[in-house]
């Protein structure tokens, strides 16, 4: 437990390569501890190891398949192989065992967009906005939507504003560990 405990430091620190020794000692000391195999997962998309990351969370999935974030990171991962029918069928997943996480109707739209369902991706991309989850990526999808779909270029064109908008008031939040001490 001490080992997939320091993984999940070392990996929230930005400490890939080491959250992995850490979290692969982990699984030669407990094998069948929860959630192992989708942190594996997700270190792996941070690094863009796709099928390494597919097969993290696809172990995930054999042990827990109602993991909606193993289902959204396999998803991220057929995405970037190239998979993109699985994917769209792993999003459609994550959502439906978690219809209350905008990450999962983000990778949905993204997924839907790639196989050519623009206005499906819409929806995904809509429910984020209804989820709180306001991204400029999510406006600038959504803008694309309506350049490419609906041909709706005034509402593409809020969507390019608003998320021209989010870019610039976004301040990047730093680590903890970079925070500077007051003197």
């Amino acid at each position: 437990m001490a080992s997939y405990l320091l993984g999940l430091a070392a990996a929230a620190e930005g400490a890939t390569e080491q959250a992995l020794k850490y979290l692969h000692r982990a699984g030669r000391e407990a094998p069948n501890l929860p959630q192992l195999h989708r942190e594996q997962g997700k270190i792996y998309l941070q690094l863009d190891r796709w099928e390494e990351a597919a097969e993290a969370f696809q172990k995930e999935i054999s042990t827990n398949n109602n993991d909606a974030e193993a289902w959204c990171g396999l998803s991220i991962a057929h995405l970037r192989l190239g998979r993109v029918e699985e994917s769209v069928e792993a999003a459609y997943r994550a959502v439906a065992l978690c219809f209350d996480r905008a990450d999962n109707h983000f990778q949905l739209g993204m997924a839907l967009m790639r196989y050519g369902q623009p206005v499906r991706a819409g929806q995904a991309f809509e429910t984020c906005l209804e989820l709180g989850h306001e991204t400029a990526a999510v406006h600038d999808w959504l803008a694309a939507v309506h350049e490419q779909a609906t041909k709706d270029f005034l509402r593409a064109a809020q969507h390019r504003r608003r998320a021209r908008e989010l870019a610039v008031n976004a301040v990047p939040k730093l680590p903890a560990h970079h925070e500077t001490k007051s003197l």
